[in-house]
């Protein structure tokens, strides 16, 4: 990206936040290329708990990020990663979510993903940065909503993430549903 085409970012406080390009998240060779690309970095939540480094008793001060790459490697496919958006520097953000009682591989790997934090401590614990924790909040909600919006409610059938985890759409009936 050059210096003409540069993003307006939103801001945080006095910090730089995430462009969400929304104009762009329909576009799933894109978001699929965006997830593939090695600089891409993925926030892991386990049933809507976050992985975090491990600072032994001290609160978390960081969110931890994974490629792709890492992931796929412990069994854990993000191909269904809901994008966050892309920085300064024009890289990309997701969150990918796991739940224990769906994926029967996270169970061999999970303590590599400790210590995992709930959204209420992090927020109570004051450690991470505000950027930090309004990408955290972004993303345990959409993948909340995901959890709670499977089925349509026109038809019933099963509804499919799209537009980068921005909508649900259902297979059976076409019913669109928005966060």
């Amino acid at each position: 990206m050059d210096a003409h085409n540069r993003l307006e970012l939103p801001t945080i406080g006095s910090v730089q936040g995430l462009h969400r390009l929304s104009e762009r998240r329909a576009d799933a060779d894109w978001i699929s290329s965006r997830l593939a690309d090695d600089k891409t970095r993925i926030l892991l939540l386990i049933d809507l708990e976050v992985s975090v480094p491990a600072n032994g008793s001290e609160p978390a001060t960081a969110i931890r990020w994974y490629s792709a790459d890492e992931l796929m490697g412990l069994g854990l496919d993000p191909v269904d990663a809901i994008f966050l958006g892309i920085d300064g520097e024009d890289r990309a953000y997701f969150a990918a979510d796991f739940w224990r009682s769906k994926t029967p591989s996270l169970d061999q790997h999970v303590s590599r993903f400790e210590p995992l934090a709930d959204m209420w401590s992090l927020a109570l614990g004051d450690s991470l940065s505000p950027l930090d924790l309004a990408i955290v909040g972004e993303a345990r909600s959409l993948a909340a909503w995901h959890q709670v919006h499977r089925c349509c409610g026109r038809c019933g059938a099963r509804t499919r993430r799209r537009d980068g985890g921005w909508k649900r759409q259902c297979w059976a009936c076409g019913q669109d549903y928005f966060p």
